[in-house]
């Protein structure tokens, strides 16, 4: 019997540190939205609902005691959603893209996720848009 109280105890606190490192895990995800321009205040309402429904989630709390946090940049031209979207998923660490309105941006973004993966996944990064490039109704079957 103190056996396996012995054991049970050593296990917990083998397994305590992991648990908290895990409930502490913050999944990033990257938006690109326009935030200038014609398409500015479409992007400005997106960023007010998501960091609504972020904070919601969060606070209702998600499994493992995880967190979401949202990066959003305006997209403006499809050369420098690229350097963000490489960012993105190289510096930031983001599990997710999306947001991205034009077809444009949509096809350049989608060519980055893509880049060296033959499974169409980038670092494990999903890629979703509102424009069509990149989904699951992608015309070039990337998904």
């Amino acid at each position: 019997m103190k056996r396996r109280l012995l054991v049970f105890v050593l296990i917990a606190t083998i397994l305590a540190p992991l648990a908290v490192g895990y409930a502490a895990e913050t999944i990033k995800i990257g938006a690109l939205y326009t935030m200038t321009g014609r398409g500015g205040q479409y992007g400005k309402d997106s960023e007010v609902a998501i960091k609504m429904v972020l904070n919601e989630e969060n606070a209702n709390g998600l499994p493992g005691g995880r967190k979401l946090e949202v990066i959003i940049t305006d997209d403006k031209n499809p050369q420098y959603a690229v350097s963000v979207a490489k960012r993105y998923i190289s510096e930031d660490k983001t599990k997710f893209l999306f947001g991205i309105i034009s077809s444009a941006i949509g096809l350049a973004v989608t060519e980055v996720r893509r880049a060296g993966s033959p499974g169409g996944r980038t670092n494990g990064v999903d890629h979703y848009s509102c424009s069509g490039p990149g989904n699951s109704a992608d015309s070039r079957g990337y998904l």
